[in-house]
């Protein structure tokens, strides 16, 4: 499994939740004040460490769904391997369903797709970055040049091809 980065707070409300029989998120203990809750609650959804669940309790509700009623949020073992707590193809002590799992390897983001692609040997046009990513032109300069130059210091060459218009590859400089 590999390394997860947590906050303080997320591996706190993670933990507790993990030490409960049914695996549910709330209560949350921590003293936590404004968005917070929500903040860390989406952030642990977006990482698929949490996953939503039909609530058995009106007092532990995340939000209503039409479809679903109230829905409340359960850790995966995802999150239980990221703590440490189980190895392999062990199962957390109570039952997922299986409609509510949302969780499998993180798709790489439209910057991460686009800095590898910029790796290959004969560079990546902005046409086949905007047809991988589904950015616009813009947005992909705004990248390479303000995060990928600037921010990060990649050494970034444009070339002109007549086929292919504007070509950028990531130099070994």
């Amino acid at each position: 499994m590999p390394q997860v980065d947590l906050s303080h707070h997320q591996r706190c409300i993670l933990e507790t939740a993990c030490a409960r029989p049914d695996g549910e998120l709330f209560p949350i203990m921590q003293d936590l004040k404004g968005g917070a809750v929500g903040n860390i609650c989406k952030s642990l959804l977006s990482r698929h460490l949490i996953e939503e669940t039909p609530a058995s309790s009106s007092n532990l509700v995340w939000r209503y769904d039409a479809a679903l009623g109230p829905v409340t949020l359960r850790v995966t073992i995802l999150a239980h391997a990221a703590l440490g707590l189980i190895e392999g193809d062990a199962k957390p002590p109570y039952r997922t369903h299986d409609r509510y799992i949302k969780f499998g390897a993180p798709k790489q983001s439209p910057a991460e797709t686009i800095k590898a692609m910029m790796q290959r040997t004969d560079g990546v046009s902005m046409k086949e970055m905007a047809t991988e990513t589904g950015w616009q032109a813009h947005s992909i300069r705004g990248l390479i040049s303000g995060v990928l130059r600037k921010k990060q210091g990649v050494p970034i060459e444009t070339l002109r091809d007549a086929a292919r218009g504007a070509v950028y590859r990531i130099t070994l400089a």
